[in-house]
């Protein structure tokens, strides 16, 4: 069971309450989502702070404010930064506080009892769960994952976390040999109870493993910001303690992607890793609701609207080029979704049943290259109808009709990643 703080209180003065959100924000470094009735505060990139508002009735109602989240998997030190910011939000306009906070940390503030007795014992129990699995089946298992979009290559026998990838063996020693701090300090975001180096380098590393693409920032707006994200943070711990390992042949290669000039020296402790930072570095099982395609991480993803109510995504490689990826899915109102498309002018069609979940299929043509007339242009439809949903997919390509077959062959029907 993850560890949750949650909070209640009343204001009169709502407007005044989000704008002492707002200023505590930007002084913090933390970022606002919001909507009608209720916000979102990003803490840290593992960790965030949902809160709703609703006026009571009658002439004097009040309005009542209520937040909770989950503080794991980012850590202790989010914890304790949640209850900070309710603390700093009571002695300004929130007044009536009620907090569940089932560790206690609310009534003594004590944080390395929080730590002892309910973050290690936690992570330990998560861990050895894991494991379990393992032995179970060498297939390869989340842990915190979160990410809805994707699932990583698959290596067996190893865990793969928002932080990185573990091997069975790396884990199981040091669980066996009581290494839990260690443990903590790789795979908590914010283990420690201030923002200090260790915070910087792993939410750099949980940027850098599981959002990076690894692409040249002048790619793409996304790509500058997620480079520009994990080598800031690198740099700031490295300011902070020298001494603290970090990955720094990963480093040196972004500063390229970046154009930016190293300013982590070269002989900076190395952090040790089994696995090379990056899981947009291989392929990935890419996911539109229940189909899954595998596609290069490399590829962009984008929700693309057309404004007339027609709405899908595209993954393309605006750099190297190769085949774009557009998928679009139609639910059907009279029960099991069927083919509809005409198929009769289409190359080389194929049919693929996917177990009892759905059946697909597939062909391509020629069509006209208006960039460049010289050169040859195809483009493939694909149908895949599982359940009440049909997935509707194009590919235009050049000459990657092998590849493209080879990744539909090996597509999946299967629930969204937890």
């Amino acid at each position: 069971m993850n560890l949750q703080f949650t909070f209640r209180g009343r204001t009169r003065n709502r407007d005044g309450l989000l704008r002492a959100i707002q200023r505590i924000a930007r002084r913090d470094g933390d970022q606002i989502g919001a909507w009608k009735d209720g916000m979102r505060l990003v803490l840290c990139p593992l960790g965030y702070l949902d809160m709703t508002w609703e006026r009571e009735s009658g002439l004097f109602g009040q309005w009542q404010i209520k937040g909770g989240c989950d503080t794991t998997p980012a850590g202790p030190g989010f914890h304790k930064a949640v209850a900070d910011l309710v603390t700093e939000l009571a002695k300004r306009d929130l007044k009536d506080v009620q907090v569940d906070d089932p560790t206690g940390y609310w009534e003594d503030r004590d944080f390395q009892r929080l730590v002892r007795e309910h973050y290690d014992p936690w992570l330990e129990g998560e861990l050895r769960g894991v494991l379990s699995k393992l032995e179970q089946s060498p297939e390869s298992v989340p842990l915190f994952w979160g990410e809805e979009g994707y699932l990583p290559r698959e290596v067996p026998e190893t865990v793969y976390t928002p932080m990185g990838r573990f091997s069975k063996g790396w884990l199981q020693e040091r669980l066996d040999g009581g290494r839990t701090r260690e443990l903590a300090q790789r795979i908590f975001l914010w283990p420690n109870a201030a923002k200090d180096a260790l915070y910087h380098r792993n939410g750099a590393m949980k940027r850098m493993w599981q959002d990076c693409c690894f692409a040249p920032s002048d790619r793409h707006y996304s790509d500058e910001q997620v480079n520009g994200f994990v080598l800031n943070w690198l740099e700031q711990a490295a300011k902070m303690d020298p001494s603290l390992p970090l990955p720094v042949s990963a480093y040196r290669e972004l500063c390229i992607m970046d154009g930016r000039a190293f300013s982590v020296p070269e002989e900076a402790p190395e952090l040790e890793e089994e696995y090379v930072p990056g899981y947009h570095k291989e392929e990935l099982l890419q996911s539109y609701e229940t189909l899954w395609i595998p596609l290069p991480g490399v590829y962009r993803y984008e929700w693309s609207d057309d404004g007339k109510g027609n709405a899908g995504c595209i993954w393309l490689d605006e750099d190297g080029g190769g085949p774009i990826w557009r998928v679009s899915a139609y639910r059907s109102q009279d029960g099991a979704a069927e083919w509809n498309a005409d198929f009769s002018e289409l190359r080389d069609v194929e049919t693929m049943e996917l177990g009892d979940k759905g059946k697909a299929r597939w062909g391509w043509k020629e069509i006209p290259n208006k960039a460049e007339p010289g050169e040859p242009l195809s483009q493939l439809l694909g149908e895949v109808a599982a359940g009440d949903v049909l997935y509707v997919i194009t590919v235009t390509f050049s000459d990657e009709q092998e590849e493209v077959y080879d990744r539909l062959r090996r597509m999946k029907i299967m629930p969204k990643a937890e």
